[in-house]
């Protein structure tokens, strides 16, 4: 997952950090408009910044993120906010607000929440036929196996074996 983050002072840092630690990627951008540029320019799973920029007000930032047709999740997360701001930020696109401190834990399983919401999963495990994808850990597994035999049209109409690759040369198992 690949998470844009812009939070004032070092504690941008530790988040960025701590992100990465758990095996996510994450950006840092330092005000408003190097996040409006880094959310314009490239493809983030969710975007997560203080309302209190620098150079701009939350509620200008995610207006403008929405306006330039940015569809990533847009998390905001502040220790001293209102009601009133928090429903506007909210009204306007934001898809979530949290009161911080947070745990670090908790703040990595709600983005990637929020990024699984977007893509359109209700789980974290996608399954696909025999085979499930954890979409949170990245984990592919094997559900059920089943051995069958098949039997290939070759050219010609003899049946017969699927063609095997070995030691990168295309060759059959019996010499073809």
């Amino acid at each position: 997952m690949h998470i844009l983050i812009c939070e004032p002072g070092r504690t941008g840092g530790l988040m960025v950090a701590m992100l990465r630690r758990a095996g996510h990627s994450a950006t840092a951008a330092e005000c408003g408009a190097d996040l409006i540029h880094l959310a314009t320019t490239i493809n983030h799973d969710v975007i997560l910044f203080d309302p209190s920029l620098p150079d701009m007000s939350g509620v200008a930032a995610i207006r403008a993120l929405r306006h330039r047709g940015v569809i990533s999740p847009i998390c905001l997360l502040s220790s001293h906010s209102d009601a009133e701001t928090r429903i506007t930020a909210l009204t306007l696109g934001a898809d979530d607000f949290i009161r911080s401190p947070i745990n670090g834990r908790e703040l990595t399983a709600r983005l990637i929440a929020l990024a699984r919401r977007a893509a359109g999963h209700a789980t974290s495990v996608a399954a696909f036929g025999d085979l499930a994808v954890n979409l949170a850990d990245h984990h592919l597994k094997i559900v059920a196996w089943r051995q069958e035999t098949r039997r290939f049209r070759r050219p010609g109409g003899e049946f017969g074996r699927p063609p095997r690759f070995t030691g990168g040369q295309r060759g059959s198992a019996d010499g073809d």
